[in-house]
């Protein structure tokens, strides 16, 4: 079909080559081309025929070639995903064991620091007696965990060793248990015997009575010492320590009774126990005890004047019986007594006198009453500074004592402490009897002198106006000389029973 359409087209050039050589010539020429092309074409579908059956033949193989190769990339792409896979999940499972790996360390360093720190406070919560003999066992195995030289498996079996013997010493205390070991009785004797452990109690059965009886801590001694027992339970412990078999007393508080009562301390070892500001403190004490002993006694022994005695002394004025009015007023001990004798006396002077001799007899009162008061008001405030120095002081001390020795073992700098706490007590205990004695005596003082005034407004409120000298002066010629004007008091009602005298 192809060479047909291709001798279509070159036709009309043939024609147009042919019809220059003459029609017979154009004619051959046209039918030789025809022919030859006619063969040409032939031979070409030949070819094509040929190429045809060639590409069938080569199209079936290589297609299922491509199919082979196809399902083989199909294969391939699916081991590249599941290795892709395969890939991601590695190293999800990488990140994630990293991070259990850290976690695992991190709880292996809590629990190594918990094990460290049980292993380094044992000793504290272990018994006296049970210290002796688990000694070298936490000895070794404080030394292990501290060794640079050992790998991190040793030295947490180390630890674990320690956590183990804690187990089994439980064991043994809720069966009971005997242990050799030494004690050191009440004479600091130190002998050899058992330990019979029982739960929290342990006791020591030794040589003697001396050295049998309940095995404790005492203040200051790194050693267990020997509690004494009662002799009825002597035998029982000795047996008991030697066969195993025996009676034992039993303490409920589980020697906390004992140890309370150990504490207990007489009021001078209380006093030591303070320091050196303690005695300034009971000095200051002593010294106002003294004072408001004395004040009080001169307080007390002040005698008031009744309204009758009062109303007899001011009817003998009156009179003109000086003499017996005196002696009634001296039967009147304290300042009372010298505040009427002194208004007796100066009865007939001018008004004006009077009230400042009486007045003058109340001041001479009031300093002579209040007088050292002020001390025990001193002593109220100085009291509570001084336990607070002690305080301090006290502190200080105990600072410097956990410089150098730590804060492991707290009886160390108990002394600083019982310093500290008891100069404050002390304070406090002197300043507060001492604020309330300052305000009773100024409280009793303040009623003397209230009284005193009261009495001067009542002598002269009795006076009769016409006994005043001065309204009654001859004139010289000379003006009075000023005076000051007194405030005159405000004259109280007056019952004609008393003669002028308050009711008190």
């Amino acid at each position: 079909m192809r060479i047909t359409f291709f001798a279509r087209l070159l036709a009309p050039a043939l024609c147009v080559l042919g019809a220059s050589s003459g029609p017979a010539q154009e004619s051959k020429s046209f039918d030789e081309a025809a022919q030859s092309l006619q063969m040409k074409a032939e031979a070409s579908r030949a070819e094509l025929s040929n190429l045809q059956a060639v590409i069938r033949d080569e199209k079936a193989p290589l297609t299922e070639s491509l199919r082979a190769l196809e399902d083989e990339l199909a294969v391939v792409k699916r081991e590249y995903e599941e290795i892709l896979r395969q890939r991601d999940s590695r190293s999800l499972d990488v990140s994630t064991l990293k991070s259990r790996i850290e976690s695992k360390k991190k709880q292996n360093e809590y629990l190594t620091g918990l094990l460290e720190d049980y292993l380094s406070q044992l000793d504290t919560r272990l018994h006296i007696g049970e210290v002796q003999r688990y000694r070298e066992r936490l000895e070794k195995n404080r030394n292990s965990a501290a060794n640079a030289n050992l790998s991190p498996k040793e030295k947490l079996d180390a630890r674990l060793d320690t956590l183990i013997l804690s187990v089994d010493r439980i064991e043994d205390a809720l069966g009971g248990t005997r242990y050799e070991g030494s004690a050191v009785d009440e004479n600091g004797v130190i002998g050899q015997g058992r330990f019979i452990q029982l739960g929290p109690i342990v006791y020591f059965a030794g040589e003697g009575a001396s050295h049998t009886g309940l095995a404790d801590s005492r203040l200051g001694s790194n050693e267990p010492s020997i509690i004494p027992v009662p002799e009825d339970f002597i035998a029982g412990i000795a047996s008991l320590g030697q066969s195993g078999t025996g009676t034992l007393p039993f303490d409920s508080t589980r020697g906390t009774a004992r140890k309370i009562e150990e504490t207990k301390e007489s009021l001078v070892e209380h006093i030591i126990k303070g320091g050196a500001v303690m005695y300034p403190i009971l000095l200051i004490a002593a010294v106002a005890l003294v004072v408001g002993l004395i004040k009080w006694v001169q307080l007390v022994r002040v005698k008031q004047v009744d309204a009758k005695h009062f109303d007899r002394i001011m009817v003998c004025v009156v009179n003109g019986q000086e003499g017996k009015a005196l002696e009634m007023a001296r039967k009147v001990r304290g300042p009372i007594g010298a505040l009427l004798a002194a208004g007796i006396g100066h009865h007939k002077e001018p008004r004006d006198l009077i009230e400042e001799v009486l007045y003058e007899k109340v001041l001479e009162a009031r300093t002579r009453l209040n007088s050292y008061i002020p001390v025990i008001k001193i002593t109220a405030a100085a009291a509570p500074l001084l336990g607070l120095l002690g305080t301090v002081s006290g502190m200080i001390n105990t600072f410097k004592l956990i410089t150098v020795l730590g804060t492991s073992d707290a009886q160390n700098f108990s002394s600083g402490i019982s310093e500290a706490l008891i100069t404050t007590e002390w304070g406090l205990i002197v300043a507060i009897p001492a604020l309330m004695l300052s305000a009773f005596l100024s409280r009793k003082s303040r009623a003397v002198l209230d009284e005193m005034e009261k009495i001067s407004i009542a002598f002269l409120n009795h006076l009769p106006a016409g006994d005043d000298p001065s309204a009654s002066a001859p004139q010289t010629g000379k003006p009075p000389s000023p005076r000051p004007p007194a405030p005159e008091p405000e004259a109280p009602v007056l019952d004609p029973k008393t003669m002028g005298l308050p009711q008190s």
